[in-house]
């Protein structure tokens, strides 16, 4: 009966003992699978050229911001599930970028916003930019270790109406001086002649205006109350300032729009939809008001919208333009996930060479680091004439050692001051220790 017990027992363990590899097999699938995932990824992107510094964010590419950050974590597992190409991307965002449920929502409202426009509001909020630019480049583009790129982006920079300058209703000897025969302006030249002369365009500023009323005949007579004529910094803009009744069509129970973005989304549909003999290169001028809170309050501001007709619709014009924030490529080659965009500011480095200046920060570059800068072979700087090498020139030197900096001390102030030791290699010295102390300005 023992006998029996004894080998029930050895049994036993030979059913649930553990092999010791088990776990190192599964990590390193894990490992592999990862790998398999983020080569697949990388494999729709485009790598940019080594010499590359600077990027323009495509209008096409905007759209993605939809898809990016979903409600909550139940819409995230959703996302997963059905968005399998996706996958590598939402766990990278997900995992390097530690949002409460609360950011997470907010930002996939204004992600959204940004999607459909094709642009970002003068007003965002510069994580929103940051976070929504890493996303992009995230999902679209790798890059060298350490790679500094210029990433230009459209940003919605309305024109925004000053001061009034005048009220003011054109009079019979008004019409004459302007060349007229009659009692009324027949072309809008004269009426813009007529400003030009009247006023002293010295005293006004981009976005002054005068609310002028007068006659107009062409083929039709025609009588405008307090037109607002725009100062567009180097003359008069004939325009027209949207009616209680055009914010009624469009849905509006008042006559202002809530937010810059929305006014170019309805202005469109409404003036193509009205304008039914509109010709490609038609331009009309329009002054809308919109009411936005501005530190706790609700505040109305005007603004002249330039539209312009092709191809069978109004298009906004020059109402967007072109900012840039510098990102930076960082990654570790053969670790799943461990790369990505990061945005940091466009930092200059200044030696100093006053020992009386005590160092803000010390930092002693890495092995890492030395690769990051292209010096990964002996993890040195190479200051021997005869090798010719890129730290030679005393100001690529300083730029290899900001191309980290950058990195490690992104938060800091302008004005920060660093000391750094390296690695200094001739052939008569070896490789030594030396520092340098540098000012990061902005």
């Amino acid at each position: 009966m023992k006998k029996h017990i004894f080998y029930l027992f050895l049994g036993a363990m030979a059913i649930t003992a553990c092999n010791p590899m088990d776990d190192i097999n599964d990590e390193i699938d894990a490992d592999i699978a990862a790998m398999k995932e983020l080569q697949a990824q990388q494999a729709s992107q485009t790598k940019l050229d080594g010499d590359a510094t600077s990027l323009i964010i495509s209008d096409d590419y905007y759209s993605q911001l939809n898809t990016f950050i979903p409600e909550d974590e139940k819409e995230a597992k959703k996302v997963r599930e059905e968005r399998e190409e996706n996958k590598a991307f939402l766990n990278i965002f997900f995992d390097k970028m530690e949002f409460s449920n609360d950011v997470r929502v907010e930002l996939f409202k204004e992600f959204n916003a940004i999607g459909a426009h094709k642009f970002f509001s003068k007003d965002e909020k510069d994580a929103t930019v940051n976070y929504a630019l890493q996303a992009l480049l995230n999902r679209n583009y790798n890059a060298s270790n350490g790679q500094l790129v210029d990433v230009k982006y459209n940003v919605l920079n309305p024109f925004q109406l000053g001061d009034k300058k005048d009220d003011y209703t054109a009079t019979d000897a008004d019409y004459t001086a302007a060349g007229e025969r009659h009692a009324n302006f027949s072309r809008d030249s004269r009426i813009i002649s007529f400003l030009e002369n009247k006023y002293d365009l010295s005293t006004f500023t981009k976005g002054d205006y005068v609310n002028l009323t007068y006659d107009y005949y062409n083929g039709q007579s025609h009588t405008f109350t307090k037109r607002p004529m725009v100062y567009d910094g180097e003359t008069f803009v004939i325009t027209e300032r949207l009616e209680k009744s055009d914010y009624t069509a469009m849905g509006f129970g008042y006559p202002n729009f809530s937010g810059e973005e929305q006014a170019h989304e309805y202005l469109v549909t409404y003036f193509t939809d009205k304008n039914i003999f509109a010709k490609d290169g038609d331009v009309i001028y329009k002054v809308v008001t919109v009411r936005k809170k501005v530190n706790g309050n609700y505040k109305s501001f005007d603004y002249m919208v330039r539209m312009e007709y092709n191809e069978g619709s109004y298009q906004v014009i020059g109402d967007v333009i072109k900012n840039s924030k510098h990102l930076v490529y960082i990654s570790e080659e053969g670790q799943a996930y461990k790369y990505k965009w990061i945005s940091i500011p466009p930092f200059k480095f200044v030696e100093i060479t006053d020992e009386a200046v005590v160092a803000d920060h010390n930092y002693t570059f890495t092995d890492a680091d030395y690769e990051m800068v292209g010096n990964g072979r002996y993890h040195n700087f190479d200051f021997e004439p005869g090798h010719n090498a890129p730290e030679l020139d005393p100001a690529k030197f300083i730029e290899m050692l900001g191309q980290v900096l950058r990195i490690q001390f992104a938060t800091v102030e302008s004005g920060t001051v660093v000391e750094v030791k390296y690695m200094y290699f001739t052939n008569a010295t070896r490789a030594i220790e030396k520092t340098i102390k540098l000012r990061m300005d902005l």
